[in-house]
């Protein structure tokens, strides 16, 4: 019971000072400070003036932590060329999730993510430097698929936040037509969660039931449905949840990123290592396909 106090006192001691996760002050204020550091960088290179476009993400992201952009021929046409190859993955048996018999995810080596990489050479990754106002690098990059499943709702399945630097942003690039039918995730936006975290959201297992009925309206939070090609930009600290597919299944190409100081965009193979600064030596990480087996978004 005390340390149930304590860890709600501490949560919410940090959204008081701001802070979107609660995975300590000082680490906050030491990422905080390596953040306006790569933004000091990224000014000092004169970056050319926003598009409309990069502008829309930025503001929605800042607003909602959440924005989902239409497919555009630039990114379809990105996409065809490596079709193949993520479908082969994500085909293999090989690569299901051992925890989960409806789940497969395969994280990209560093050769599959370079003929990945013209994905975030088209206008996305000109969005996400804008909204970041610094450079970026990919600290995991990755497919997973859901599928048709009976398990009960667990982990990712449940409303949660994850506890990652707030700057840090996920990407999600959609490989298939994605409704309600067949998984898309569920998001509460900023004004929605941080509501539900200032009344005591902690827990995704200990929810009382006024909070529960919040998380649950669907006129509280957004279905983020999308043709294939749509491109959804996500804090992955708004609360949210990854839905079962009732019918067919769902593909997604998956960015994690994190600002850096340098603009060759590195791609550092370091899934579930969100607060290790992309500036630090990286190190690619072997058999990637079998790093993190709790679940999906």
């Amino acid at each position: 019971m005390l340390k149930a106090l304590l860890h709600g006192a501490q949560r919410r001691l940090h959204y008081a000072l701001g802070f979107d996760n609660s995975a300590g002050i000082i680490r906050n204020l030491g990422y905080a400070r390596y953040h306006r550091r790569c933004q000091e960088a990224y000014a000092s290179r004169h970056p050319a003036a926003p598009t409309e476009r990069s502008r829309d993400v930025a503001l929605a992201i800042q607003g909602a932590g959440f924005h989902l952009a239409p497919p555009t021929p630039e990114v379809v046409a990105a996409l065809e060329p490596i079709r193949a190859m993520l479908d082969a993955r994500l085909d293999d048996p090989a690569n299901r999730v051992p925890k989960f018999d409806a789940l497969t995810r395969y994280y990209l080596s560093p050769t599959e993510f370079d003929l990945v990489r013209p994905v975030l050479d088209t206008w996305i990754g000109a969005a996400v430097a804008h909204s970041l106002r610094s450079d970026f690098a990919v600290a995991s990059a990755y497919v997973y698929r859901t599928e048709p499943s009976g398990d009960a709702p667990r982990s990712s399945w449940l409303w949660h936040s994850d506890e990652h630097p707030d700057c840090c942003l996920k990407l999600f690039v959609y490989l298939t037509d994605t409704t309600i039918e067949n998984g898309a995730m569920q998001v509460h936006t900023w004004p929605s969660t941080r509501d539900l975290k200032r009344r005591g959201f902690a827990d995704r297992r200990s929810v009382g039931p006024t909070i529960q009925a919040d998380l649950d309206d669907p006129r509280r939070y957004v279905v983020a449905e999308g043709a294939r090609g749509s491109v959804a930009f996500f804090c992955a600290n708004a609360i949210h949840r990854a839905i079962w597919p009732k019918r067919s299944h769902r593909d997604l190409l998956t960015f994690e990123l994190a600002p850096c100081p340098s603009a060759d965009r590195p791609y550092l193979a370091k899934p579930n290592s969100y607060w290790d600064r992309p500036d630090a030596p990286a190190t690619a990480i072997a058999h990637l396909s079998q790093i993190g087996t709790d679940g999906a978004s």
